[in-house]
This record gives C-alpha cells, structure tokens and sequence, in this order.
C-alpha cells in the first residue's frame, strides 16, 4: 500500500521543552505509516518583525540564551518540517493526503490574539474537508465567551474526526453539537522511556553524582524556590534548574537530566508526563494565570483523574514554607497508561485506514 503523504500543523516554540518533545512524538510514530512532514506556519506569527529583533538581539548580547538556541535546533534534526507562511497555505493542500492540527495547545486562541488567519490556519480551512483531522488537540482553557463557541463551531464542524487532550475540551465541543469528538492523551505517551533515552544527550558541562532538577513555566516564586533551596541544603544535594530561557538546556538535555536526577520539582504538564514516564520521585506546584479563564490546570487535573494519581505530588503551603518535602516515587495506574496510550494509537490507525 502507497503511503500517504501527511502534514502535521503544528506549534514550534523555540523555548519550550514539552512543545517540542511532543512534536517529535507525534512525528516519530505517525512515520511508521505515513510519508510526514510538520508545519508551524512559524514565519507568520504577529509581530514576527519584532520578535526576531529581540531574538537577535539576546543572540548577542546573552551567551546562556545562545547556547540554549543552538540546542533547541540540534534537537529538530529529528523532525521532518515544511515551512509554508500559514498566510498562503494552498500549496500545502495539493501536496499532502491528510492533515493533523495538534498537538498542544493548537487551539487556544488567545496565544494569537484571535487573530483570524492564524486561527484558520490551526483549524485547516485551507485544507479540503475530507483532509482535517485534530490529533490530541489542546484549548488551553476551561472557560468560554460566546464568540468562543461561535469561532470554535464554524471553524471545527467539517473536520473528520477530532481529538482534544482533555475531557473538559471534549464536554465543550460536544455542547457545541460538534461531531466525531474522542479524548486523547498527549503524544509523549506514545514513546517509552527507553525509545526518549535515545535522543537524550548529556549536557556539556560537569553533573553531580546526585542533583536535585527543577522544571519551573515560568519561574517560581521567591517562597516556592527558597523552599527548594532549603530541600537540598538539607539532602546535600546541588539544585540544577531549567526554566524558559535561562540555561544551557535543550530538549535531549532535559530528557539526559530527568533520567538521572534523585528529586524532581515541577509546574508543568509535560514535566509530571515524564516524571511518570521515568518513574521520578516528584512534587508538582499548581500553576494559575492571572486571568482565570487562562488556567491551565485542567490539564494536570485531566491527568491525575485519567490515571489515578497519587494526589501526594501536590506541594501544600506547609511544604513550600518549610521547605520539609517528601517525595516518593510517582503513583499511578499503569494499566490505565497503557489503556490511554492504545486508545491514542487506535485513533491514529483509524486515520490511516479511512
């Protein structure tokens, strides 16, 4: 059988360690099946004039900022990419068979201002109809205005089939009398830990026998990371930190660390995904936006209820002001991961068959 030829839209965030890592999964399996190329439409994002500006700015003025750069690029020689300004995407849709929007938070629109080419171009309205396909795709929220429903329903009732990463998104759409809505984990389950060690690299510099890692978006607070300070003065341990922009550390990086790191402290969704895929001993701080209808933590609750986690990640005030964590290994229903990780590949080779 001929292989079909797909484009996976996408977003590519040059500093963000879980966008990019769940880029590659998504690729990386989806190839056993199909001739894939993705597409972030990256050239067309608004301001992009002035976003390159700071960029190369920071690329010589910050040696840190640079190095991280250079990392995040080395990492996409494992993925396959077409650049097509998401302003004029026809010619994506005489070369490809089908397209995936996802996965990530493709969807949430307030990351484009609702600017509405952007919007058209992560909801495939340059593609034929038979060709739109949504891949655990993300909204990034929980609450809605009702332009939202208005944008969302004309822009995703003619797509085949759709996934989204949380249950709330699937609710939501639902509601919205959108057809063929399943939920589906996030792609990084499709790979295990030792298919990740592949790409993983040790960082350029000196690692201690035993380190304390944190994986802060954004960073934490003054009391969250003096609480984590005082952890590892009291374990003996050196705290190694990998926030947006601040180190040397890239995606194979971040994987090399989580591997080897004793403790794990962490903010973000991707983060608790690779503590359980890794078996981490962890401790997860909540993560609220200062606009409520911005809140991420539908995400991580989606999460901890899919696989039944043990609710002792969470740090509580107690915690953070003492600085007295205790953290065991991550808890969960391995049988459900597994469970969740057939469903995502069951969706996907119905996509391939249809």
């Amino acid at each position: 059988m001929k292989k079909k030829k797909i484009c996976i839209v996408t977003i590519f965030d040059d500093t963000n360690i879980g966008n990019r890592l769940q880029n590659y999964a998504l690729q990386n399996y989806v190839s056993n099946y199909f001739i894939v190329r993705s597409n972030s439409g990256k050239s067309c994002f608004i301001n992009a004039l002035s976003i390159l500006k700071t960029y190369l700015l920071a690329y010589c003025k910050n040696n840190l900022l640079r190095k991280r750069m250079i990392n995040f690029y080395s990492f996409d020689k494992y993925i396959k990419k077409v650049n097509y300004s998401c302003y004029k995407p026809a010619k994506l849709n005489k070369k490809f068979d089908i397209f995936m929007a996802g996965s990530d938070q493709i969807w949430n629109f307030n990351f484009v201002n609702y600017n509405i080419k952007l919007i058209d171009y992560y909801t495939l309205q340059f593609a034929d109809v038979s060709k739109r396909y949504a891949v655990s795709a993300s909204l990034g929220k929980n609450k809605f205005t009702l332009e939202d429903d208005k944008i969302y329903y004309e822009k995703l009732k003619d797509f085949r089939s759709i996934s989204v990463r949380e249950e709330q998104a699937k609710d939501y759409l639902d509601n919205l009398m959108i057809r063929n809505v399943e939920c589906t984990f996030d792609p990084t389950i499709l790979l295990n830990k030792n298919d990740w060690l592949k790409v993983a690299k040790n960082p350029k510099y000196t690692l201690p026998d035993c380190f304390v890692l944190s994986y802060f978006l954004p960073k934490p607070g003054d009391d969250i990371y003096s609480g984590i300070v005082k952890f590892c003065k009291k374990h003996n341990m050196k705290l190694i930190e990998v926030t947006d922009n601040s180190n040397l550390i890239g995606p194979s990086e971040f994987l090399y660390l989580i591997n080897k790191a004793e403790y794990f402290f962490t903010n973000s969704f991707h983060g608790l995904v690779f503590s359980m895929i890794f078996e981490k001993k962890v401790k997860y701080f909540e993560r609220i936006e200062n606009d409520s209808t911005q809140s991420m933590n539908s995400r991580i609750e989606n999460l901890v209820n899919k696989f039944s986690v043990d609710k002792n990640i969470f740090a509580n005030d107690e915690e953070i002001l003492s600085g007295n964590y205790e953290l065991k290994s991550i808890n969960y229903d391995k049988d459900k991961f597994e469970f969740e990780k057939s469903k995502l590949i069951n969706y996907l080779k119905k996509i391939l068959e249809e």
